[in-house]
């Protein structure tokens, strides 16, 4: 699979356009030991981030950073104490691509935060956000991806907007709710379907991390 991206260096969505601090909260930047992003991710309650699994295997993720408009500048650094990647993660199949941080102290934001959960993703005709990208069937999409494809998981297609390098881990937000989980794709903007971890497949499972 050399040439599916899960996580790189660089940071950017293709085709998505510059976002304010104040209209996405809830999204984190994952910083190593030298404070360097790698992954993002979503804040779902005051002390808690769902991002990859994929961006946690290693322990890289030794901070979080809340409330930036960009990586290089403000925002509030806050230590990861813990790393939890679901139990059936697949690193060669890709599944269950989903892991739950813990910070040292409650995030604390002038916004309101944290990003609802949603339960449900069965309309594939309204666009996500922050790139305008379209979910589309799970027929199509494991058409695409083949043996890869599975049912908790959410894909969409734009000929113009796409996840890449340094967005894993980040939120597909759909009528502004966290609905997938960025996971993996061909590199920014191919045609092919970018892959996301549908998170309503896994609400009780992140319910039981949080409580």
């Amino acid at each position: 699979f050399s040439s599916i991206v899960q996580v790189e260096d660089e940071t950017k969505i293709v085709g998505g356009f510059e976002a304010n601090k104040d209209d996405y909260p809830y999204v984190v930047s994952l910083r190593n030991t030298n404070n360097n992003h790698f992954c993002g991710g979503t804040l779902v309650d005051s002390m808690h981030i769902v991002t990859a699994a994929h961006c946690v295997i290693g322990g890289y993720a030794k901070y979080v950073v809340v409330g930036c408009d960009s990586l290089d500048k403000g925002g509030v650094r806050y230590a990861v104490i813990s790393g939890i990647s679901h139990p059936d993660y697949d690193e060669k199949l890709l599944k269950n691509d989903i892991a739950v941080l813990k910070i040292a102290e409650k995030a604390s934001y002038k916004s309101s935060f944290p990003a609802r959960l949603r339960t449900n993703l069965s309309d594939y005709e309204n666009p996500c956000y922050v790139a305008a990208v379209q979910p589309i069937h799970p027929s199509e999409c494991k058409n695409e991806w083949e043996e890869l494809y599975n049912s908790h998981l959410i894909c969409t297609s734009s000929e113009r907007n796409a996840a890449c390098q340094g967005d894993s881990g980040g939120p597909l937000m759909c009528e502004n709710k966290f609905s997938g989980i960025v996971s993996f794709g061909k590199p920014c903007a191919t045609g092919k379907p970018d892959v996301f971890t549908a998170v309503n497949s896994y609400n009780d499972w992140i319910d039981s991390i949080m409580h």
